[in-house]
């Protein structure tokens, strides 16, 4: 497959820095190959041109552009697995944007976001276990993040998330873990983080008594 994630990652008056993630699970490459992958006519695995074709082009037109537009771009790859090319480029936007100025390090957010439908699908809400509580806090972090970056695919997912995992909480919980999701859906960015500040201060308390009481 291939995906692509966008975020704003500086917000400086008129000034928007935009960081576009490019990830495949295609053919992936070596240390040796990605050193030269951005020259003119140059593949990573010269043989490859005769399976899938091609010239060489792409990503050397794609560097230029990217530079030409006052950005950087990089790639990440494992041989076998796929690869993660990342790009940055510089736009100007409306000064009235009421948007708040944004510095984040985009690597570490990437590594952050990386929650697998695996985990999810498998962990069972107890309030019993501290390791659930603590991986349900960690959850609501990560959807706040999203929500203040707008980005609301990545916020949808934690949220429903959440509201999956709290479908065997108490009744307060699960109920404010729906209205969550369904504010998402809206972009509600208000609303939103009252609810994840609601449940935030119950699974907070629930963690410590736990502990006060262990």
């Amino acid at each position: 497959y291939v995906s692509l994630d966008v975020y704003k990652t500086k917000h400086k008056k008129k000034d928007i820095e935009l960081t576009f993630f490019v990830t495949d699970t295609g053919i992936g490459m070596s240390v040796e190959d990605m050193d030269k992958i951005f020259s003119s006519f140059s593949q990573a695995d010269g043989s490859i041109t005769r399976k899938y074709g091609g010239t060489g082009l792409g990503l050397y037109v794609c560097k230029q552009i990217v530079e030409l537009m006052g950005g950087h771009i990089e790639v990440d790859s494992e041989k076998g697995k796929g690869s993660t090319f990342t790009f940055n480029i510089n736009m100007k936007c409306d000064e009235k944007s009421n948007d708040k100025e944004a510095d984040v390090d985009i690597f570490e957010l990437k590594k952050m976001l990386d929650v697998g439908r695996k985990e999810q699908s498998e962990l069972k809400f107890d309030f019993t276990n501290p390791t659930n509580l603590k991986k349900i806090s960690d959850m609501i972090e990560k959807c706040k993040l999203c929500i203040e970056l707008d980005n609301w695919d990545k916020a949808e997912g934690f949220s429903s998330g959440i509201k999956s995992l709290s479908e065997n909480a108490p009744k307060e919980v699960s109920s404010i873990a729906f209205r969550l999701v369904m504010n998402v859906r809206k972009e509600k960015k208000d609303k939103c983080r009252d609810y994840l500040d609601e449940l935030d201060n119950i699974i907070t308390s629930t963690i410590k008594a736990g502990e006060k009481n262990g």
